[in-house]
């Protein structure tokens, strides 16, 4: 006979069964939401409508678990449009935009069912491969990625061409999940320094390149949190009167271990890792200070500051510019900004307005490099920079081949009739000082005047100068360099 106490406890475990059940229901709607999220709009590319960058690692973490159990290979490709860029600034990001949703749609069509496609954001979007043995698998779906960018984009009647640039990593064997997104992208700028438009996969090259390049930008933020940068000054003379008008400042790193690293082995990496706007920020406050360095001892110091490419993005660029001036006390015709005139080339319309901005601070801005490529009048003038400085390829030939002498000399008329400074770098012989002097070119830089040399160095340089130039005329300043 079933007594109440029985009943309470058949109850009871009644309900605790029913409330497992319930748990495991939920639990397992629970689980299936997660999986559908992905199609979710906070895993989408809002523009392309593929997975954006956390969908794709929620899916490289779910195939890479699928690869430990099955034996497989995974691979991922990471592909870059090449030259981007440009279309933005020529075209207007809504032409740029369209491109980027047919790229999308290229990718899908050009690769398998089982594979999928991403946006990681910008110009930069990933594939991964599943179910392969090895990388001739998905060696002909690369190449019909490269291929389906063969044919023009047509925009607003505009008729674009285009290539991408693509590294490919495989899992296991180019390292974890962590490590081969860093190297498929190392692997395509791979791809991209030997000539862009093609694929490249990791390998032990590459891997030895990357290790470098990590060891480097390890040094790097040692070197911004240990101050171990300095500036080196090279003089600028005026052609007439031989007398220093002003110096360039050249950044140095004091590696601890490796001595003096010359920019042009780490500003890459610099721009790389996002280290420029420090670095560069760092260059601009220390030439401020050594101009005002230089009032104090009676010299009317004026320094020109190399411009990264990079910088043109820095929104905070002229406002930080004008604090530094303020706070030591420069006027703003003691500091001039250089940049590459094939920076500007490519990067025209930022350059535009940052010279915009520049010109409203009342900043110098110097066209380096000048004469490495094709210009017209309208864009020179249109520029409407402060100074040409003509590159030294020119300057080196200048007393050899009349062409040089011809071209040089109509630069020179040209500036001037833009009412622009002129300096010559790369000056090393007299005969070069001579000619340039004679075609009217304004300053003069080069190792026939001095090597960079230190901020003491310098205003020796200029103490002595303008005492010999009192008392005797013009004179070089290497004659009054130290031994």
């Amino acid at each position: 006979m079933t007594t109440s106490y029985d009943i309470w406890l058949i109850l009871l475990s009644l309900l605790a069964l029913g409330s497992a059940i319930l748990v495991a229901f939920r639990a397992g709607i629970s689980s299936r939401q997660a999986h559908i999220d992905i199609g979710h709009i906070g895993y989408k590319d809002a523009l392309t409508k593929l997975p954006n960058r956390h969908a794709f690692q929620y899916q490289l973490e779910a195939a890479a678990k699928r690869c430990t159990r099955a034996g497989n290979t995974i691979a991922l490709a990471y592909i870059d449009l090449d030259h981007f860029k440009p279309i933005n600034d020529n075209f207007g990001h809504h032409v740029g935009d369209i491109i980027l949703i047919s790229v999308a749609r290229r990718l899908q069509a050009a690769v398998r069912g089982c594979d999928s496609v991403a946006r990681l954001g910008g110009d930069e979007f990933v594939v991964l491969f599943e179910e392969i043995k090895s990388k001739e698998d998905i060696t002909p779906i690369v190449e019909r990625i490269i291929s389906s960018f063969r044919e023009p984009f047509l925009i607003d009647r505009h008729q674009i061409e285009m290539s991408c640039s693509i590294g490919i990593a495989l899992y296991p064997y180019d390292g974890d999940i962590e490590k081969l997104m860093i190297n498929a992208d190392a692997a395509m700028y791979k791809a991209k320094e030997d000539g862009r438009n093609q694929f490249k996969f990791f390998d032990s090259e590459i891997e030895s390149e990357t290790d470098s390049l990590l060891e480097m930008q390890y040094d790097l933020l040692a070197a911004i949190e240990n101050n171990q940068f300095s500036l080196a000054f090279q003089p600028k003379i005026d052609s007439k009167t031989r007398l220093l008008v002003g110096a360039e400042a050249l950044i140095r790193w004091n590696h601890p271990t490796k001595g003096i690293i010359p920019p042009r082995e780490f500003i890459p990496v610099a721009e790389h890792f996002g280290f420029i706007n420090q670095i560069n920020g760092w260059v601009i406050e220390e030439a401020c200070r050594a101009i005002c360095r230089a009032k104090i001892q009676g010299i009317d110091l004026s320094l020109s500051v190399n411009l990264s490419r990079q910088q043109f993005r820095n929104t905070f660029l002229v406002e930080d510019t004008v604090k530094w001036l303020n706070q030591y006390g420069v006027p703003t015709q003691n500091l001039t900004f250089e940049i590459k005139e094939t920076a500007a080339i490519k990067n025209e319309a930022q350059f535009r307005l940052l010279l915009a901005k520049f010109k409203a601070a009342n900043i110098k801005i110097a066209l380096d490099d000048f004469g490495l490529h094709p210009f017209t009048l309208t864009y020179l003038q249109n520029l409407e920079v402060d100074e040409l400085k003509l590159d030294r390829i020119f300057i080196s030939k200048i007393d050899q081949d009349k062409a040089s002498k011809a071209l040089i000399d109509a630069v020179i008329r040209l500036a001037h009739a833009l009412s622009l400074n002129v300096v010559a770098e790369g000056v090393e012989t007299e005969a070069q000082r001579d000619l340039l002097t004679e075609l009217g070119c304004n300053h003069l830089q080069g190792y026939l005047f001095s090597e960079p040399v230190s901020e003491d160095q310098l205003f020796m340089q200029f103490k002595q100068l303008e005492i010999h130039f009192e008392a005797t005329g013009p004179s070089v300043v290497s004659d009054y360099q130290e031994a």
